[in-house]
């Protein structure tokens, strides 16, 4: 993600227009570079009154933030494409039992968290050595059993 501190920067007014001027059509440039973010001609206005709910020509769009400014907090453009980067990542495998009736399986408490994936980014492609010792223990409860304590049987 980008520096787009700019947005909503308090410096003295002339500076302040500069930078600003420039951002607003580094936006307008970032926006339109993407073909997903056109539909029917425009793309989404980030103005206050119009969060990214409207889509307008880029030039009306331009006006809006040169003369009435962004919407709060959006320093990080997802809607117009930009990755939201954070600078670490957490990634959870959440085991449930499908053979409860379905208004009980999703429930919490039928719930396991089973593995926590830690790291700065998604393990992609090398997820399965993640789940290497989870499918190893499963196989091992499938094949040889656990010994449990069951309420029922007591």
């Amino acid at each position: 993600m980008d520096d787009h501190s700019w947005m909503y920067r308090d410096s003295p007014q002339e500076l302040r227009k500069m930078d600003y001027c420039n951002g607003v059509q580094g936006f307008i440039n970032f926006a339109t570079s993407i073909p997903r973010n056109f539909t029917d001609g425009g793309i989404r206005c980030p103005y206050r009154k119009c969060k990214n709910l409207k889509f307008l020509h880029q030039d009306v769009v331009m006006i809006h933030l040169l003369t009435k400014g962004f919407m709060e907090d959006y320093l990080c453009w997802y809607v117009h494409g930009e990755l939201f980067v954070t600078p670490y990542s957490c990634w959870l495998v959440i085991l449930t039992i499908y053979n409860l009736p379905p208004g009980m399986c999703m429930r919490p408490e039928f719930m396991f968290l089973s593995i926590v994936i830690p790291g700065p980014s998604s393990p992609g492609r090398n997820i399965d050595v993640c789940f290497r010792s989870l499918i190893d223990e499963l196989t091992q409860l499938w094949s040889s059993g656990a010994l449990i304590y069951g309420i029922s049987r007591k």
